[in-house]
């Protein structure tokens, strides 16, 4: 489970009693595997983590041979919250590497600087995947841009945009 505070992702092994949690439904529709075999690119930001980790558990349930590549991003190493369960996963799965991505923060031993989007296109020949997109509306919004500009074919992207409607209104005071 990825749980969101009002600053940012908030493991609950921070929360303290009388502490309030809400919780809502699952969104959205648009992350389901199909039916084609191809390699996946995951490209998530912050708690967008959450779908697309079920979407690798799917891939280590029903085989197939796919290869996958999760790029993951945060503001700061803080944000990638869950990096050590990521790796653990990654050791049991030859077809699965995650690469973690800051760009608030120099790179560490196991991150790469820069957003995942930035990552993914520095490493990854994209065109020869299957995207998946989750985060953020203005997460997604700048990484189907930057595919778009890279060439990606839309037939191969997938997205998701999530967030509470206070950050819709934050992000389109920005716009």
């Amino acid at each position: 489970m990825s749980v969101r505070s009002g600053a940012g992702p908030c493991p609950p092994r921070w929360s303290r009693a009388g502490d309030q949690v809400r919780f809502g439904a699952p969104v959205g529709q648009d992350l389901t595997l199909d039916d084609r075999l191809g390699d996946l690119a995951l490209i998530a930001g912050g708690t967008g983590l959450a779908p697309l980790k079920a979407l690798i558990g799917h891939v280590a349930a029903t085989g197939g041979g796919r290869r996958v590549r999760l790029f993951w991003g945060g503001r700061r190493h803080f944000d990638l919250y869950d990096l050590p369960a990521l790796a653990r996963l990654a050791r049991r799965h030859d077809w699965l590497d995650i690469v973690a991505c800051v760009s608030a923060e120099a790179a560490g031993a196991a991150t790469h600087h820069g957003t995942a989007i930035q990552v993914a296109l520095r490493r990854a020949d994209l065109a020869a995947h299957e995207v998946y997109v989750c985060g953020s509306p203005a997460m997604v919004d700048g990484t189907l841009a930057a595919l778009d500009t890279a060439g990606i074919p839309t037939s191969q992207v997938h997205r998701e945009r999530f967030g509470s409607g206070e950050e819709r209104l934050v992000d389109e005071r920005r716009a």
